[in-house]
């Protein structure tokens, strides 16, 4: 962000932020009701959208179970 001006960083920065935090309001409120995958679902999908643009792709998600750690195949 060299040469940019201060106050279009902040401006960028609160909408970023912003939008982090609406996300993660919207995770809390639903959490509960939700299975491990599922809540890790959207945080994938989020954590990666910049990478995905947009595609879907067969993940292998790490999830506890009774025998440790096992891969379990889901779609985004």
């Amino acid at each position: 962000m060299i040469g940019i001006p201060t106050a279009t960083k902040q401006a960028t920065v609160q909408l970023v932020l912003t939008r982090l935090a609406t996300f993660l309001s919207s995770l809390k409120s639903t959490a509960e009701q939700l299975t491990d995958t599922e809540r890790l679902t959207p945080i994938l999908r989020r954590a990666f959208a910049k990478f995905l643009r947009g595609r879907t792709y067969p993940v292998a998600l790490l999830v506890a179970g009774e025998g440790g750690m096992r891969a379990v195949n889901c779609r985004f």
